[in-house]
């Protein structure tokens, strides 16, 4: 089914498959960016330079093939943690895909942001 694996939503998907700029194939020079990009961001030179204040939120769905099905998201937070990141915020959320603001329990997902958010803020 194209498009499955970004959510759940049979709507979402629907749109997703019928938007003509989305779903196309990506470029080698696009896929060399950014795994350039990705390289050089986990640097551990470039991870230290990361704000040890900055609140982070890694929000993602349990069933997201790009996290490895929930298996990355707690190495990365973990990793934040040991580099001195105050505040890191992990939700899995079960069943969901790759895009969590478009599942079908998209209200508890915004809710979340918004809680993080005004949490960031009071500081």
């Amino acid at each position: 089914v194209p498009g499955a694996w970004l959510t759940k939503d049979k709507e979402i998907r629907k749109a997703y498959v019928a938007d003509p700029l989305a779903g196309g194939k990506a470029s080698i020079a696009f896929m060399y960016g950014m795994i350039k990009l990705l390289a050089k961001g986990a640097r551990p030179r470039s991870l230290k330079k990361i704000d040890k204040d900055l609140p982070i939120a890694i929000y993602c769905g349990s069933e997201d093939p790009v996290g490895m099905k929930g298996k990355l998201p707690p190495k990365l937070a973990e990793r934040y943690k040991k580099l001195g990141i105050k505040t890191v915020d992990l939700k899995l959320y079960q069943n969901d895909r790759h895009e969590v603001l478009n599942e079908t329990d998209r209200d508890v997902v915004y809710n979340d942001v918004l809680t993080f958010f005004d949490k960031a803020l009071e500081k």
